[in-house]
């Protein structure tokens, strides 16, 4: 076999990422846990009497909205590295034409962003970005422009972050450094090491926050993250008894019962599942979507 070699800007690269990955994932948990409210919030409905096994249930379907964000903005920001010659290419002709209408020595002057630099590991991801997008685009046409701007904008934000890493370091390694150097002395006026921790903090958060800010996409992310745990299905047959299945119109029934005091549906979707006593669909009449509350042992849902 073939030596693996990997370039020192690789593992950068690397060790970048994968703390970014860490910090995302535990703060994915936690952002995951309030959207599931928010979820809860959106369909109108909270859960109440909540049990121990609700309660794994529940932290499980954060853990997932966790996990699946993460994911996502992974491959958005895979996407946006990918793209990074173009983005560096296409930067530097919109500097060049400004350059003809500002003050050269002003442009001089103003600070420059560090773009992280082009990562072959970042393939993969990209495609799966573009099948996403793709995909959540069906949905909403607007994604198929918004989220390509999201992917450079978390690709600058990124940039940012790195920039700050670097800094860091470098002051790190300066203040560190058992010989007396110039730059020692001058490390005051280098950078004040609190302000690049919690602007790299920021920009962390930032970057973690910005699609569901900006990209349009925190509906779908929801329900995705519910189908994924279980809680929320879409396509179902139920068996409904008395009296709730008479509030459900019957031209949404199905004639074959093959369970006696049951009425059978094809065509109503399950909300929330899994927590409380209760569990909430969602039907169709005369075009208006209504949603009923049922006990959970007054309805068996069939996937």
């Amino acid at each position: 076999m073939l030596p693996i070699n990997i370039t020192p800007n690789t593992e950068k690269n690397i060790d970048t990422i994968s703390k970014i990955a860490a910090n995302a994932s535990k703060f994915g948990i936690v952002i995951g846990g309030m959207f599931v409210i928010l979820y809860s919030l959106k369909i109108d409905h909270f859960p109440q009497d909540l049990s121990i096994g609700d309660s794994i249930l529940f932290a499980m379907a954060a853990i997932c909205f966790g996990i699946i964000y993460t994911l996502f903005i992974g491959c958005l920001l895979a996407l946006g590295i990918f793209t990074s010659p173009a983005t560096k290419y296409i930067g530097s002709k919109i500097l060049t034409l400004l350059k003809k209408f500002k003050n050269k020595s002003t442009l001089k002057s103003s600070k420059k962003i560090e773009f992280a630099p082009f990562d072959a590991n970042t393939i993969a991801p990209s495609f799966i970005a573009l099948a996403l997008i793709l995909a959540l685009g069906q949905k909403e046409h607007t994604l198929y422009f918004t989220l390509p701007i999201q992917s450079l904008g978390l690709y600058i934000f990124y940039s940012l972050y790195r920039a700050c890493g670097i800094k860091i370091k470098e002051i790190n390694s300066i203040s560190n450094s058992p010989i007396e150097i110039k730059e020692k002395n001058d490390l005051s006026k280098i950078n004040d090491l609190e302000t690049l921790k919690k602007a790299q903090l920021f920009f962390l958060a930032f970057t973690y926050l910005f699609p569901l800010l900006f990209g349009g996409i925190f509906g779908q992310l929801l329900e995705t993250t519910m189908r994924v745990a279980n809680v929320r299905v879409e396509k179902c047959i139920t068996y409904i008894k008395e009296p709730y299945s008479s509030l459900i119109p019957n031209h949404i029934a199905n004639a074959e019962n093959p369970l006696k005091d049951y009425k059978k549906f094809n065509d109503v979707k399950i909300l929330l599942k899994g927590f409380g006593k209760t569990t909430v669909i969602e039907y169709s009449e005369n075009g208006l979507l209504k949603k009923l509350e049922i006990p959970n042992d007054q309805i068996i849902i069939q996937q």
